[in-house]
Parts: structure tokens; C-alpha cells; sequence
């Protein structure tokens, strides 16, 4: 839980040796702020108290943070630890590490770090499938590298956990472990995606829904929720968006729910307009699952938009919702009869539905025509 942050130039600069290139470096001019926050990490009993820190640059939008965390979780007082900076990026990806000049990580009884296990350090550390996701702290307590079963990781203890030689540096499964949980930590990644939403501007989330990565257009959206944003700019981006990505529409519906009930409405009717299969399906349970009223006006204006009759989903769905919400709507049923002359799949599951109208004569005649013809199929 965030609890307080604290604005400060920066003046001097440390002295850190860089392990890896990526991401940005620390300048002059460039302001950071310190947020006191509290993190689980599976090595450790209850929260742990840390500081991240944000880094803005002079347009004041955050553009990395960081955090000193310590290189191992010691036990029994047998491992060195030294302090490792860690970088993410503004969304919560991490970049890289650095170490005070001249400090060193350590193996297994003393034995130093080679140039190699730093540059495999930030491999194993940048990725978020790393087999230490699934790890625990007494798993690593004796680990056998797969490479070499003569080699013993971290301290003693009962369990072995072997592992690739590409997903660990022997002799340092601990240190691996411990970073590897700081470097991809959930409650770090969520609090960086938090005050990076929060700092935005409404001109920088605009850039967040047209982001190629969806993780800013789901921080975009996230923005939008809390600021009670529904302003047309804002959605013609999301439509044009959500109409072709389907990874968009679960968030996508989400946001429409919160907005005032004109915009929800003009909204799904849109997407179950302008959109595929999938969007349709969308939009229709979202209806489904409304629990005020839905006018039949709005209901029956379903059926001058154009229906995929080829999607067996999307009609059982939207005659599922009209059965529900719009029932024995003549203009509905006026729409639905002609279906009767579709393939037999479709037409059936029309006629499953008109069979729970009220009929005039003439659509009551055409009903039992179909049914008289297809009796042998229903």
C-alpha cells in the first residue's frame, strides 16, 4: 500500500557501475520522488518496507523508477549482502540492475561472480517466465545444477531443485531467487502501473490508448475510470481499437459500464455494430447482465442494425437477450421471420424463439408452415 512520496531534485549523481545498457540513466535536472511502499516477496515473512522511486523528466511524466533492495536474503549469516539497484520501466517492466563500484555478488562459500554470471544474471532476471516463479525459499536451500550435479547452489538443506544451467547462475540459486522475485515482484509492477496513471495528463493517455503494448491501454482505461472521462475524443479511439482486437474487449466493456447510461448505451450498440463475433457476443451480455431497465425502443433499434446470421453464437445470444428483455416486440419478431428461410440450424433456434411470442395470424401461419415442413427436424 502506498503511503507517502516525497519531491526532490536531483543534484549529484552516485557513482553505480552499469551490468546492462537498457532502459534510461539517471541525469542531472530529471526529478524524483520517493514513495514509501510495503512488498510481499516470497522470501520474507510479511511486508517488507521499501522506497521506489520515480523518476520524471522535464515534461513531468515518469520515465523509469527504481529501488535498492538487498542482493540475497541471508540465512544463518554464512552469505554477503550487498545493495542492488533495480530498474523498471514506466508500465513495470524491468530494465536492468546496478552495483556500487566495487562491490561484487558472491556464490556459494566465497566464490565471486565472473563477468559471464552478470550478464546471465540480467537474462534470468528479465524473464518474467523464469522457472524461480514457481520456486520457493526451502526449494532453494540445496539446488543441484542440471549441468553439473557436482556443483551445490546456495546453503545447506534437505530439498533439491534442479535447474537448467541457463535459468540459474550455479552457485547462486539464493541470490537468483531473491532478485529474480524483486525484479518481476506483482506489488511493485501494480504500484509503478498505479502512479504512472496517476501522473498522467489527459494529453499522455490519449498516447496510452493508441499504445501498440496494451498494458498502457489498459492503464488508459484504468485512467479514464477513475478521472470520469467518457468524452467522445476518448471513445473514438477505444471503438476503433476494441473493433479489432479482442484481448480489448473484457477491459473495453468495463469502462462502458461505469459511464452514465447514455454513453453505456450509444456505446454497446455500437460495439455490437461495428464489431466482429466476438464483439457482438460482448455487447449482448453485457445487456444480458444489466440490472436496470432497458427501454424496447433501444432493444427493438437492435434489429435495424445488421445482424450476423452466420454466427449460430451471435443470434442465440441476441435472441436469448430479446427473449429476456424484449419479449413478444413486434418489430423483433418482424426482423427474426425471415430467418426462418436460413439454413436449418439457424432457422431452428428461430423458431425455438417465436414458438415463446405472442404471434399475430399471419407470423402464427408462417411458423406453423415451417414447423409442418421441418417436423422431422425440430
Amino acid at each position: 500500500m502506498l503511503l507517502k512520496a516525497q519531491v526532490y531534485f536531483i543534484l549529484t549523481l552516485p557513482f553505480w557501475l552499469f551490468f546492462h545498457n537498457g532502459g534510461y540513466s539517471i541525469s542531472e535536472n530529471l526529478i524524483i520522488i520517493e514513495h514509501k511502499v510495503f512488498i510481499n516477496h516470497p522470501g520474507e515473512k510479511g511486508l517488507v518496507p521499501a522506497i521506489l522511486v520515480e523518476v520524471k523528466n522535464e515534461e513531468n511524466l515518469p520515465i523509469q523508477y527504481y529501488m535498492d533492495v538487498e542482493s540475497v536474503i541471508c540465512l544463518e549469516a554464512v552469505c554477503k549482502v550487498i545493495p542492488v539497484r533495480l530498474f523498471w520501466n514506466n508500465i513495470g517492466a524491468y530494465k536492468k540492475y546496478e552495483l556500487k563500484a566495487r562491490e561484487t555478488l558472491e556464490k556459494y562459500e566465497a566464490d565471486l561472480f565472473e563477468p559471464q554470471d552478470y550478464l546471465k544474471l540480467q537474462t534470468i532476471l528479465s524473464n518474467s517466465n523464469s522457472p524461480y516463479s514457481e520456486v520457493r525459499l526451502n526449494d532453494v536451500l540445496t539446488v543441484v545444477n542440471a549441468s553439473n550435479s557436482d556443483n551445490v547452489d546456495a546453503v545447506s538443506g534437505a530439498t533439491a531443485l534442479v535447474l537448467d544451467d541457463k535459468d540459474t547462475v550455479p552457485g547462486a540459486a539464493l541470490t537468483c531467487f531473491t532478485l529474480w522475485h524483486w525484479a518481476n515482484n506483482k506489488d511493485i509492477i501494480n504500484q509503478i502501473k498505479k502512479i504512472s496513471t496517476l501522473s498522467a495528463s489527459n494529453a499522455q493517455i490519449l498516447e496510452f490508448l493508441e499504445e501498440e503494448n496494451l498494458t498502457y491501454y489498459f492503464m488508459g482505461l484504468e485512467a479514464l475510470i477513475d478521472r470520469g472521462l467518457y468524452d467522445r475524443l476518448f471513445l473514438d479511439i477505444i471503438h476503433n481499437r476494441v473493433k479489432n482486437e479482442n484481448k480489448l474487449i473484457r477491459p473495453t466493456v468495463d469502462y462502458f459500464e461505469t459511464a452514465p447510461s447514455e454513453v453505456y448505451f450509444k456505446c454497446i450498440k455500437e460495439l455490437f455494430i461495428y464489431g466482429e463475433v466476438a464483439q457482438k457476443t460482448a455487447a449482448i451480455k453485457s445487456l444480458q447482465n444489466l440490472e436496470s431497465p432497458i427501454s424496447r425502443d433501444y432493444l427493438d433499434c437492435f434489429s435495424e442494425s445488421k445482424l450476423q446470421i452466420e454466427s449460430f453464437q451471435v443470434l442465440s445470444y441476441y435472441l436469448e437477450l430479446m427473449l429476456e428483455k424484449n419479449p413478444d416486440s413486434l418489430k423483433i419478431t418482424n426482423y427474426i421471420l425471415p430467418l426462418l428461410d436460413e439454413n436449418i440450424v439457424i432457422a431452428r433456434r428461430v423458431y425455438w424463439f417465436l414458438e415463446h411470442q405472442q404471434l399475430n395470424e399471419t407470423q402464427q401461419k408462417i411458423v406453423n408452415y415451417f414447423a409442418k415442413n421441418h417436423k422431422e427436424q425440430l
